[in-house]
């Protein structure tokens, strides 16, 4: 909710509040989707790990969790099914609150795991660069109906809340594919656009899959 009768180009959370978006149920390959978001840090300190996004089931299990570091702005903690993954070192310091950097997680069933389809595979982008590409033994049954928590530790019913984000939200994007990396690729070069050329087969393909789009910045 924004009550300031002041223009406004993005949401900030300052350690208190998060975004969730409902998964819904329109997906191309069931829970194939891709998430994306441009977000800012700060240069607030904290004990804590600040969340950038996570998907938590009603007992508080980290199905799919992406962390700041609490000492070091250029590293961030992964984990998926509850487990820690591995801790990236990224480019860019997440302490300038007018630094945005563009957030893409897409997880896939139709190419990994062709032994079991009931398992997903998860690739993780910062701007172009891929910083996880994984399988997993996360079944699509364990993330159905889990919401999309950007900003904070939280389940969907709001039992587990912590690890707050400091730092602004400028645009989500939810899509009922995964991208290929060559249109994640080109929405980090090109942020305002949502795919190729609209006189393009490819645009034509790809815009049909968008399943929802929040653009904070506009007035």
């Amino acid at each position: 909710l924004l009550i300031d009768d002041i223009e406004y180009h993005s949401i900030e959370l300052k350690g208190n509040g998060w975004v969730q978006i409902n998964q819904g149920t329109d997906f191309l390959y069931e829970n194939n989707f891709t998430l994306q978001s441009w977000f800012s840090g700060s240069d607030t300190t904290t004990d804590n790990t600040q969340t950038i996004l996570s998907m938590l089931n009603s007992t508080g299990e980290i199905l799919i969790g992406i962390f700041k570091d609490p000492l070091y702005t250029d590293q961030l903690d992964i984990w998926i099914d509850n487990e820690y993954i591995n801790t990236v070192e990224i480019s860019d310091e997440l302490d300038d609150i007018d630094s945005f950097n563009l957030i893409t997680i897409k997880t896939d069933t139709t190419l990994a795991h062709t032994d079991n389809p009931s398992l997903i595979s998860i690739d993780i982008f910062i701007n172009k660069t891929k910083i996880l590409s994984q399988d997993t033994n996360l079944s699509r049954e364990k993330i159905k109906d889990i919401d999309f928590i950007i900003g904070g530790k939280v389940n969907t019913d709001h039992t587990y809340r912590d690890s707050f984000w400091y730092g602004c939200i400028d645009e989500i994007r939810l899509w009922n594919i995964a991208l290929p990396d060559s249109i994640i690729e080109y929405h980090s070069d090109y942020p305002s656009k949502l795919s190729f050329e609209s006189d393009s087969l490819a645009y034509h393909s790809y815009i049909s899959h968008l399943h929802g789009l929040w653009r904070f910045y506009t007035t």
